[in-house]
């Protein structure tokens, strides 16, 4: 692997700067009150300097996805998505997803619950594909009994989740996101247990 320059690393630098001054910037913010140029002008760069890196403040909560995937990835790579049967690896799937919505904050799952975020329904992303890939597992295994398929599951589960966050959203996170998350997954693949 090649050396990386002192501007490279520079430039990597910079762009970690805007991306966590975004992170800071949306827990104080509304989404749609935060600009481009708030942003610059806390992070102590130009605009220019910005544009260089992300397209728009989208751009940087399409990386935070890209950054979820990945550690989502990460996860179930290492064994790390608690569980032996399909049943468990739903619920250790979701627990995960909540644990990463308290990390991130309020201000930024309120930021996420817009209607221009169209990266929740992208059947393409690497966590969409992964409880995919548990569900039809489970149904091959006769893990997982229903007259849906793995596809239609996948939706019911991720819809549930998204309304769990959102309810947390509007109450201000005044419940406990991650309890709230595993007892309604739970109730939920219930339903489809043998």
């Amino acid at each position: 692997m090649a050396k990386l320059t002192k501007r490279k690393l520079q430039a990597i630098k910079t762009k970690a700067i805007i991306y966590n001054t975004f992170l800071e910037m949306v827990q104080e913010c509304e989404f749609e009150k935060l600009t481009v140029e708030k942003i610059c002008k806390r992070a102590n760069v130009s605009v220019g300097t910005f544009y260089h890196h992300y397209r728009n403040k989208y751009d940087i909560m399409e990386e935070i996805f890209h950054r979820a995937d990945d550690f989502f990835q990460e996860k179930m790579l290492n064994n790390q998505i608690k569980g032996k049967t399909a049943i468990e690896k739903i619920i250790g799937f979701f627990d995960l997803l909540a644990q990463i919505y308290t990390r991130y904050g309020l201000g930024f799952s309120k930021a996420l619950f817009n209607t221009r975020n169209n990266l929740f329904v992208n059947d393409k992303r690497i966590m969409v594909t992964m409880l995919r890939d548990i569900l039809v597992q489970g149904v091959e295994d006769n893990q997982i009994v229903s007259d849906l398929t793995a596809e239609e599951l996948k939706r019911i589960l991720f819809t549930t989740a998204r309304g769990i966050v959102f309810d947390w959203c509007l109450r201000d996170g005044d419940f406990s996101l991650e309890k709230a998350m595993h007892q309604y997954i739970l109730l939920v693949v219930r339903a489809v247990a043998p």
